[in-house]
């Protein structure tokens, strides 16, 4: 599956969703209390990207539910002679996309953490050659520049959010 694909096809979804109910993005972001151009933002390509939270919200706002989303997202709709919409089936379908979308995710994070233990167990095999003291020091570098970067991207997070 193409990760960005199905967030472009949800962020279009969710534009038609507002159209629909006559919504503007910016009285979407208001109500959600997010900064002014936040939700064209999330709603582009790029940073901050669409997210599992930001359509809950947005839907939620627009009183649409999870269900009528996903099912008419993917065209989940029961076929002729058929009795109701199977939620079950509705909502492992919804999991076994969001699982997908948000396994990418995790393999970058998981792909971060192990370049930073392959930096530190480098550091580890070098100290043959190096004091414990320069080790510990080049340690704490890598960690002190993982943290900032982390700390740099919740601080834009909030930012956008602001």
């Amino acid at each position: 599956m193409d990760r960005q694909k199905e967030i472009r096809r949800w962020s279009w979804r969710l534009r038609d969703l507002m159209r629909e109910a006559g919504r503007t993005q910016r009285s979407v972001e208001l109500e959600a209390g997010w900064g002014k151009g936040y939700l064209t933002q999330v709603l582009g390509e790029g940073r901050p990207a669409l997210k599992v939270e930001h359509v809950v919200t947005i839907l939620d706002l627009l009183g649409v539910s999870l269900e009528d989303f996903f099912s008419g997202l993917y065209d989940l709709h029961p076929g002729p002679g058929a009795v109701g919409l199977d939620m079950a089936a509705v909502e492992r379908m919804i999991d076994r996309r969001l699982d997908d979308v948000l396994s990418a995710e995790r393999a970058e994070r998981q792909r971060q953490l192990e370049r930073l233990r392959a930096e530190i167990q480098g550091l580890r095999s070098g100290a043959r050659r190096r004091s414990s003291q320069e080790v510990r020091e080049a340690v704490e570098k890598a960690l002190n520049r993982e943290l900032q970067r982390l700390a740099e991207a919740s601080q834009q997070v909030s930012k956008d959010r602001a």
